[in-house]
């Protein structure tokens, strides 16, 4: 079923691209994206109550930002979701090709 929920957001997302953006998918490439996705969410699910790798490993397990190319912003968004007390949270962070906040 969870396959299905990210197949059709995946659908409502390039239909979203080319009402927008004018941009045209190919169906193989939504199912791709939506696979693709699909695993990743797999992954992180498997990765529940594991420590994250500590920040000063010589970089080997972190992801690193990259910066967007010129005259570009780039958005960080996160989430968390607090099952027990019923709330959840998101943040995001707009910055610069300079690295700087917007």
């Amino acid at each position: 079923m969870d396959e299905v929920v990210v197949v059709s957001w995946a659908i409502w997302h390039a239909r979203n691209d080319f009402v927008w953006q004018k941009k045209s998918w190919l169906a193989s490439n939504i199912v791709t994206s939506a696979r693709n996705m699909h695993d990743q969410y797999k992954f992180a699910q498997g990765r529940k109550g594991l420590l994250l790798p500590p920040l000063n490993d010589g970089g080997r397990n972190c992801e690193h930002w990259i910066a967007p190319v010129l005259n570009k912003i780039k958005v960080n968004v996160d989430g968390a979701l607090f099952k027990q007390e019923g709330q959840f949270g998101v943040g995001c962070v707009a910055r610069s090709h300079h690295a700087t906040m917007v």
